[in-house]
């Protein structure tokens, strides 16, 4: 998955809120989950007890989303994104994922990049 994320927390004020920027960009080569070989993917993204969700790309294996999300944040955590396959009869099938890592999110720079999903 292809992701542009930037950390603007005031990391001198560790207590002081700050904001996490993450851009879901696009992702390539997922995984066919459908009958006809193709997959309903959208991305829900878990940071600390936050949990978010990109729109549905119907019929694909290499979705663009290019959806942002500022997300508030008072503590540093990992950033698990998760690819799941929107099925219209019966429950959404799990694809794949990638955790990044609080030292990838609060570098202080803005980090875009593909990340493996597995």
């Amino acid at each position: 998955v292809y992701l542009q994320v930037f950390d603007h927390n005031r990391m001198a004020h560790p207590t002081a809120e700050g904001l996490l920027q993450v851009v879901v960009l696009e992702a390539r080569n997922l995984p066919p989950m459908d009958f006809g070989g193709s997959s309903d993917p959208y991305v829900v993204i878990h940071f600390d007890t936050l949990k978010l969700k990109t729109q549905m790309i119907k019929k694909t294996l290499v979705p663009v989303w290019l959806e942002e999300f500022k997300i508030p944040t008072t503590k540093k955590a990992p950033l698990q994104i998760d690819v799941f396959d929107h099925d219209y009869s019966s429950r959404d099938d799990y694809m794949c994922s990638v955790t990044i890592p609080e030292s990838e999110l609060f570098s202080g720079k803005e980090v875009t990049k593909w990340y493996t999903l597995t």
